[in-house]
């Protein structure tokens, strides 16, 4: 309520008390976008992780990962596949395969909708080589000979 005073031609002055409307609620939007999002890669895998994006006045409901694969032959990216995680998830792990290069970005969802993707930094997992084969070993006099054949992978 807002009290004014006015003054009457009559020289008597009159209170009187104006309501003035309420402020509208702030209005909730989608949800900003994951802070300090991060990527990074092991053998095998890629592992993204990230802090929590603004609820923007509707809280999150739920995280979802887009991930795509870098295709060697074609030097093309494949079509982004997506996975829905809970909205307390904060990090997400992709099994791949030697030298896979890999980009996954995180979105946050409320009431509202989506907001955007934020992407880690596309990263190549490295690549191991595979276990050595023909392994053949000959015993001595205080002395062994070992020998084998190079890894195929």
């Amino acid at each position: 309520m807002n009290l004014r005073a006015r003054k009457l031609a009559t020289g008597i002055a009159v209170v009187m008390a104006v309501m003035l409307p309420a402020l509208p609620a702030q209005a909730s939007s989608v949800p900003g976008v994951a802070k300090n999002v991060k990527g990074s890669v092991a053998v095998k895998s890629y592992t993204l992780s990230w802090g929590a994006a603004a609820s923007n006045g509707s809280s999150i409901k739920s995280y979802q990962v887009a991930s795509r694969t870098y295709r060697n032959s074609t030097k093309t990216w494949s079509p982004y596949t997506y996975k829905t995680l809970g909205g307390s998830v904060r990090s997400y792990k992709l099994s791949l395969g030697n030298g896979v290069r890999e980009q996954i970005g995180v979105r946050a969802r409320n009431a509202k909708g989506y907001g955007a993707f934020k992407f880690g930094a596309a990263l190549t997992t490295p690549n191991v080589p595979g276990a050595p084969g023909s392994v053949d070993a000959a015993a001595g006099n205080a002395q062994a000979r070992v020998s084998w054949a190079a890894s195929s992978a």
